[in-house]
């Protein structure tokens, strides 16, 4: 999906999708904070599942 911002043509994930983003800590810089968000149920079911599934991300807690 493509949406127009301004002048500018932006890639944009489709709405129901859910989304897992890194970002490097403002308060520590050697750990990072996982942003974990969905605009919908099935979005953040998708988020859900990838944790419980993924061999990367089974052993999170908290």
């Amino acid at each position: 999906l493509t949406r127009q911002w301004n002048q500018s043509q932006i890639q944009t994930s489709p709405d129901n999708d859910g989304v897992v983003k890194e970002v490097i800590s403002p308060w520590n810089k050697e750990r990072v904070l996982l942003a974990l968000s969905g605009q919908t149920e099935k979005g953040l079911e998708q988020v859900q599942n990838l944790f419980h599934q993924d061999p990367l991300f089974f052993q999170i807690q908290g």
